[in-house]
């Protein structure tokens, strides 16, 4: 460009770029990347092609959520996240552990995929090595302080709903880097879902898992075979034992009986299948 200064304002006069005095003493690259920067600033570059191509929350959470949820597709958490619902159940990913201004402190930075989240609000924050059912890194406290980030500069708030990314204070004393929030009301224990890594090291994905759950069997599964009259887990045991140990026949007759999912069959007949190992 240094030896075709005629043809480089013509471009720029094309391009409808004006350079300032210093500038069009440039020469070679350093010209080249002051018109680029003025022809497709990045920042706005960036922004625009975020907005026409990237899908909103409310819209991508439709045909992602079978990626991201491990709980049944039809309970009352996979359908909060699929429709991204600000009053259902609190379910919310922690991505990554942002430091503050004060030393050792760290904001807990995530997605709300669905509920709401607010300052003052118990919750129960489980970690990258939490296993539903058990009590392994599973934590409950409240949040001190809800804020919004913008590059250097936070902004305390009251309450974030579902689609939105925040920042959380008064969860860096139990999480290191990823982990889970959710609320922690007892009348709604049962119903409340949360957001948790699951296999980060090998996959680097973040999962969902449903309400906490034993041998694969959740409140919305537990529900249909209550139904069908199996409200005990020793019921199980017996129909488990009735066919034999077998658990291709288990997991038919449990797809048959409660329309569970093939992951559910098996980890039920896994369970079973040790139990009886074990005690038997």
């Amino acid at each position: 460009m240094s030896f075709k200064k005629e043809e480089t304002d013509k471009l720029l006069h094309k391009l409808n770029i004006e350079l300032k005095l210093e500038e069009e003493e440039k020469e070679g690259k350093h010209l080249l990347r002051i018109i680029l920067q003025k022809w497709l600033p990045a920042g706005e570059v960036l922004f625009q092609m975020i907005t026409l191509h990237l899908p909103s929350p409310a819209t991508a959470q439709k045909y992602r959520m079978e990626m991201l949820y491990e709980g049944l597709h039809d309970d009352e958490a996979a359908v909060a996240i699929k429709n991204c619902d600000p009053e259902g159940p609190l379910m919310m990913y922690i991505s990554k552990m942002v430091p503050t201004s004060d030393k050792g402190r760290f904001y807990a930075f995530g997605r709300v995929f669905s509920g709401k989240v607010q300052t003052g609000q118990k919750v129960r924050i489980m970690g990258p090595n939490y296993v539903p059912g058990k009590k392994d890194d599973l934590y409950e406290k409240s949040i001190q302080r809800t804020v919004l980030m913008m590059g250097r500069n936070t902004e305390a708030i009251e309450d974030v709903p579902s689609g939105n990314i925040c920042g959380l204070v008064g969860g860096d004393q139990v999480l290191f880097k990823t982990g889970g929030f959710r609320h922690s009301l007892q009348k709604a224990a049962s119903q409340q879902c949360v957001a948790v890594p699951h296999g980060l090291s090998n996959s680097r994905r973040a999962c969902i898992y449903g309400p906490d759950v034993h041998s694969g069997i959740g409140n919305a599964l537990g529900g249909r075979l209550v139904e069908k009259g199996y409200d005990k887990a020793y019921m199980l045991l017996g129909q488990f034992l009735v066919l034999k140990k077998d658990p291709e026949l288990f997991q038919n007759w449990l797809h048959k009986t409660c329309k569970a999912d093939s992951k559910r069959q098996k980890e039920c007949a896994d369970c079973l299948a040790e139990y009886v190992r074990l005690h038997l």
